[in-house]
């Protein structure tokens, strides 16, 4: 059947309260990033931050978007490249291909610098 968000988080709810921390990341990233989930942003990323600090990949792969588009904190490329960077070199695939996406909205638009035609 259809997959419904709400059923995913759900399931991660009921896996944070039998002590999974990587739940629990999901559950912050889902807030922050699903508008039908109302949160405190700036807790969730401080709490996304501090996970990625320890070690989970997708609380990296969830920072470094937070800082690409602003949200829970001050939008910052720098910081967004530096996470999605990490993330990246631990292999994950999703957040070569945000790396590559911010890279091709930095870069002049002229031929020379454009590594593909990604459109």
């Amino acid at each position: 059947g259809n997959f419904e968000p709400e059923n995913g988080i759900r399931i991660w709810r009921t896996a944070a309260q039998l002590g999974s921390r990587e739940a629990e990341i999901r559950l912050a990233a889902s807030r922050l990033f699903e508008s039908f989930v109302s949160s405190d942003r700036q807790k969730d990323f401080k709490f996304l931050l501090k996970a990625s600090k320890e070690g989970s990949l997708f609380a990296m792969v969830s920072v470094g978007l937070c800082y690409k588009d602003g949200i829970g904190t001050k939008k910052s490329l720098p910081e967004a490249v530096n996470f999605l960077r990490l993330a990246a070199q631990r292999g994950s695939q999703f957040a070569y291909e945000e790396l590559l996406r911010i890279y091709d909205d930095i870069r002049p638009n002229d031929e020379q610098f454009n590594t593909a035609n990604r459109n």
